[in-house]
């Protein structure tokens, strides 16, 4: 298998139509230094954001382009650049989700898309594929298949596999159900019914008009699935069919947005993450633009948020220092 075609950056990228900046095909501190050694690239989001929002959007303040991916994340990117002042080009493109021929469709088919890291607990995967052994059982005449990632090339490895699970609890398999090492890119097209947590294959399943189920796990809220809260499409026991989608939800999520907004700054320079009064209060009022409410999470993540600055602020003076070598 060619590795290429797991790594989730990639597949993004070739889901571009031309070809107008050179895009960091990764993210974290190696694409936050990337950008500070070339202010002409672009960078782009994988997958879904939820709760780290605030973060993804602000790491990628010094490339010349952000891809985002519908119309929810291009305003949401808009909302947190304009609180930092920060001068960029805001690009949408619906990159996470693609047409896929009904020839390649096979009737029948329930396919679950493993995450990585969702969920990360050994007892919340044991709840997962106890799920998914559950509704196999009860509709013995589909396919059920288990599509869980090879981590060869994933920069996230989960802290036990539903492999060393089935084996360390001794799970019976119903015979309709089998878990397989592939990627969505494989296996999104064939099948009929799409079941996930919070992964883009959700996007992508509605697009495709496919049932979709996004299972509702504990600790929901932790994962991000309120992201999918009005979507009709959350169930605590998987089925088939499923109901539809909700239209406003999916108009927001999953309809191709094109857009492109150019974000002026008075002072178009890079940004330093230096944490200075002002930078705090923005990280303060960007993440309660974000939860709309003074909660745990809005604490949690501009907790989270200074710490990565402060990392962040670390690899420009290192970038400054490189430049008077």
């Amino acid at each position: 298998m060619n590795n290429r075609y797991l790594d989730s950056y990639q597949n993004s990228i070739d889901n571009i139509v031309g070809d107008e900046f050179s895009i960091i095909p990764y993210g974290g501190v190696k694409m936050v230094a990337q950008c500070y050694s070339n202010r002409v690239g672009g960078t782009i989001f994988p997958g879904v954001f939820y709760k780290d929002a605030v973060l993804s959007i602000m790491s990628r303040a010094n490339s010349n382009c952000v891809y985002v991916y519908n119309k929810y994340s291009f305003y949401k990117a808009k909302e947190i650049f304009e609180i930092f002042n920060i001068d960029v080009i805001v690009k949408s493109e619906p990159y996470l989700v693609r047409k896929y021929s009904s020839e390649s469709l096979e009737t029948g088919l329930s396919v679950f898309f493993e995450q990585s890291v969702v969920p990360y607990l050994e007892v919340e995967r044991l709840y997962v594929i106890k799920k998914l052994i559950s509704f196999a059982t009860l509709n013995i005449d589909r396919r059920v298949v288990i599509c869980t990632r090879d981590y060869k090339n994933s920069p996230h490895t989960p802290k036990v596999t539903f492999q060393d699970i089935v084996e360390k609890y001794q799970l019976v398999f119903p015979r309709n159900l089998e878990i397989i090492v592939g990627s969505a890119r494989d296996w999104l097209p064939k099948a009929e019914h799409v079941i996930s947590i919070t992964s883009s294959v959700i996007l992508d399943g509605v697009y495709n008009k496919k049932s979709v189920s996004v299972l509702a796990i504990p600790r929901s809220a932790h994962y991000g699935q309120g992201l999918f809260a009005n979507s009709g499409l959350m169930c605590n026991e998987i089925g088939f069919p499923t109901q539809n989608v909700d239209e406003d939800w999916e108009s927001l999520h999953v309809e191709p947005f094109f857009e492109e907004e150019h974000l002026k700054s008075l002072i178009p320079n890079c940004f330093k993450f230096n944490l200075d009064f002002s930078n705090f209060s923005k990280i303060l009022k960007a993440n309660y633009l974000h939860f709309g409410k003074v909660d745990w999470d809005f604490v949690k993540y501009s907790v989270k948020n200074t710490l990565f600055f402060r990392k962040y602020r670390r690899i420009y003076l290192q970038h400054q220092r490189n430049k008077m070598l």
